[in-house]
């Protein structure tokens, strides 16, 4: 999550969409420099997320319409909420309510809504992965890389997925669960080396284009990016497999995770939110002005470590609110799930 505020942090704050670069000064080609590297690396944020809920749901075949019903509730208090806010202070108009009270079929967060869809379908996925050969569960992941992958346009990614489909949530959930039920490489220790070394290789790879460009038709530095189902999957997966091998040897940072963890998806629900996201960026963290500036490193870090904080902050008092309103208790009663649940 903390990568997603990065990438978003650039994506919305300092950049524009294919904003050329100030080729005579000198710091703004540095923080071009290590803007792309930081891009590169951090892009695994998305993937990395769908993933993880393949690890954690891999043999999970019970259908739990509580948990649906969940995100869906959590996901309602920001879209609706904020709106609601704005309205009462006189910023937003009271007929946007309605486009806020549907947040999955008016897409506020494409991630959300992609990911309920996912979330839905879960417990079949794993159903049909833990009936299968581990052969033919190899030979399903490579046809739907085959078919989601978009490298330069090849093979079929282009045609079959693409980064923010329901179809290439399906293969990262099946990515996660494979390696939670096969656990491959599990004595491979170098990961994380093998996730900076790819994405510091992939940025300068495009870099070296940009340079090319310019020294052969003159085309000054712009910020290109390669999207999540592209070379990024192969840094989200080294990412992802450094975080599933790597052993958090301190009690303390251990139970730190621990309890920022439950409140990770309410930073994305509040900094991505389409009626603050210009306002944040553009109006109060305001790093468009230093493109050109040495202190633009030390502003967009600071800036988004204070946004993961205040959105963890936010997020736990949602959670207070749901507890002291029973939301829990009334989503079992409504659905019954602690007796009637049962396994597909």
């Amino acid at each position: 999550m903390l990568c997603i505020v990065f990438i978003h942090s650039m994506m919305y704050g300092a950049l524009n969409p294919f904003q050329q670069v100030d080729m005579d000064n000198t710091v703004g080609l540095i923080n071009w420099s290590w803007m792309y590297l930081l891009m590169y690396l951090v892009q695994a944020g998305v993937n990395c997320f769908v993933m993880v809920s393949g690890y954690l749901r891999a043999q999970n075949t019970s259908f739990k319409w509580k948990s649906v019903a969940k995100l869906w509730l959590i996901t309602f208090f920001y879209s609706f909420g904020i709106c609601l806010i704005l309205v009462l202070i006189g910023e937003q108009s009271p007929s946007s309510l309605v486009k806020y009270a549907f947040p999955i079929y008016n897409m506020t967060y494409w991630f959300i809504a992609i990911f309920l869809g996912l979330t839905v379908i879960s417990p079949f996925l794993s159903m049909a992965v833990t009936a299968i050969s581990r052969r033919n569960y190899q030979i399903l992941l490579v046809v739907l890389a085959i078919l989601n992958l978009g490298l330069f346009k090849f093979p079929y990614g282009e045609i079959y997925g693409g980064g923010q489909t329901l179809m290439w949530f399906i293969f990262l959930y099946l990515v996660g669960a494979y390696i939670k039920i096969y656990n491959p490489f599990k004595d491979f220790k170098h990961f994380g080396k093998c996730y900076l070394a790819f994405g510091i290789l992939l940025a300068c790879g495009y870099m070296s284009i940009q340079v090319l460009l310019f020294f052969r038709n003159g085309n000054a530095f712009d910020y290109g990016n390669s999207f999540n189902n592209s070379f990024t999957f192969v840094t989200s997966l080294m990412l992802f497999l450094w975080a599933v091998n790597h052993e958090v040897k301190s009690e303390v940072a251990g139970n730190i995770i621990s309890k920022i963890a439950p409140y990770a998806l309410g930073v994305y629900l509040v900094t991505e939110h389409p009626l603050l996201r210009n306002w944040i960026w553009n109006d109060v963290v305001r790093l468009k002005p230093h493109i050109n500036d040495p202190m633009l490193f030390p502003i967009l870090v600071g800036a988004c470590m204070a946004l993961f904080a205040i959105g963890t902050i936010i997020d736990y008092a949602r959670a207070l609110i749901f507890k002291i309103a029973k939301v829990d208790k009334g989503l079992d009663w409504i659905f019954k799930s602690r007796k009637k649940e049962q396994t597909i």
